[in-house]
């Protein structure tokens, strides 16, 4: 049994309760779980490309960082929710500021009031507040419990409630909607089954509290609060990288449009989409390109801690004491030229089709963290990256809209560009490889 001890994969530092909860979700997040995904990924991209037809053809620069994170939010709301996506209401998508609302329009089919809901912020403003509240948390864990019990005197100024707070009941009020529409949440089987069945993730984690009710809809809300907030925000920042990083190395950009071209020629692109299965096995640049993106940006920057085994560490001539925290960050060990190779500041998805290095760079590849504390997300993040992508570039020609460099911001532990403005045109499918 947990006890008492509330349920965050990310915050626990009691490996056996960490271990025990992890098992108690893992079932929603493994590759099975992915290919039942891929069709409402498919149908979501679809939105992306519709919408960036539109304002392809009026000549309008967009914020790609701030487009993606809508689609991954987007995306994991979608995996919760009770009615048919709605293209319709993606009206405000490209002004400068979200309107609260069009994410719950977009991905529940119904309006949620975030204003209301998140103390005024918007989400994206709330996601990223939660997260850098979390990091300075993560620093004096005894601060959190100091002021939760002072809240009711000085609020939530410093957002130190907001991922167990307004974002977790954002995710438990998307629950009680699904379970109020019918679906099959109450555990009576075929409830719902007259009704597409969209909300995999939510499914998949309310099947498993049927077998293992020490998993409360709690911990089932806060479970899928990462996968909308972080989530969102780490395939932003995945994503809107490897874009910056082909747009600033032609060559790159020309070899992977080459394969993407030699794949369309082979018949491997359907109406349905860029097939994951097909990517992870038989696109070997994209994946170079997708790996070498994720090195060089990890959006993880801040170290990733563990605690020095009873018996100690020595290593150098030097030892470290049983107990002590150590750690150390993707960001340093992705830029070790003993593992991966020359020039480790350049993106060079060259550096991944090496064979005989392949394995070692994959050991010290920390993007997703490593061990028992590799994100749970690794998986939903692959999917979404290995299809939005090609998918951008197999229909777009992606130019930037002005003299670039790459200015970088941080909060919450993560690393992330600032905004970038590109202009797309649409691109004939079979000249692909011809910009």
């Amino acid at each position: 049994m947990l006890g008492k001890r509330p349920f965050d994969l990310a915050a626990q530092r009691n490996e056996r309760i960490h271990g025990q909860q992890r098992r108690l979700v893992a079932g929603a997040y493994t590759l099975e779980t992915m290919k039942s995904l891929e069709p409402y990924v498919n149908t979501t991209i679809q939105v992306l490309l519709d919408k960036l037809r539109e304002v392809g053809a009026k000549g309008q620069a967009v914020d790609i960082a701030y487009l993606i994170q809508l689609f991954a939010f987007g995306m994991g709301c979608y995996l919760l929710h009770l009615s048919p996506w709605q293209t319709t209401p993606i009206t405000d998508v490209f002004s400068p500021r979200l309107a609260p609302d069009v994410i719950g329009e977009v991905s529940f089919g119904k309006r949620f009031g975030y204003v209301e809901a998140l103390s005024g912020f918007g989400i994206f403003e709330q996601i990223r507040a939660a997260l850098a509240s979390a990091a300075r948390v993560g620093e004096v864990p005894w601060f959190y419990r100091l002021h939760q019990r002072l809240a009711p005197l000085i609020g939530n100024h410093l957002a130190l409630a907001a991922r167990n707070g307004s974002l977790h009941d954002f995710t438990l009020r998307a629950i009680a909607a699904r379970r109020d529409s019918g679906g099959a949440d109450d555990g009576t089987p075929g409830a719902g089954a007259g009704e597409e069945h969209h909300g995999v993730m939510l499914s998949k984690l309310l099947d498993a509290r049927r077998s293992k009710p020490q998993l409360s809809e709690s911990d089932i809300g806060l479970a899928l609060t990462s996968n909308v907030t972080a989530g969102s925000d780490t395939t932003r920042i995945s994503l809107s990288a490897m874009i910056y990083y082909l747009l600033t190395t032609p060559p790159a950009l020309q070899r992977l449009l080459r394969e993407m071209r030699d794949k369309v020629d082979a018949g491997e692109i359907d109406r349905a989409g860029i097939g994951f299965q097909r990517v992870a096995e038989r696109w070997p640049y994209l994946q170079a390109v997708i790996n070498e993106g994720l090195r060089l940006h990890p959006a993880l920057g801040m170290l990733l801690p563990r605690v020095v085994p009873p018996q100690g560490l020595s290593f150098e001539g030097k030892h470290v004491p049983a107990g002590t925290e150590v750690g150390t960050s993707a960001w340093v060990i992705h830029r070790d030229p003993s593992i991966f190779g020359p020039e480790p500041d350049e993106f060079r998805p060259e550096r991944w089709l090496d064979e005989e290095n392949k394995h070692k760079m994959h050991r010290f590849f920390f993007a997703f963290g490593g061990g028992s504390r590799t994100c749970i997300g690794r998986n939903i993040a692959m999917l979404e990256i290995s299809k939005v992508l090609p998918t951008l570039f197999l229909h777009f020609d992606i130019k930037f809209t002005n003299a670039h460099d790459h200015p970088k911001e941080h909060y919450g532990g993560l690393v992330a560009f600032r905004p970038f403005h590109v202009v797309v045109q649409q691109r004939n499918v079979r000249h692909t490889a011809e910009a």
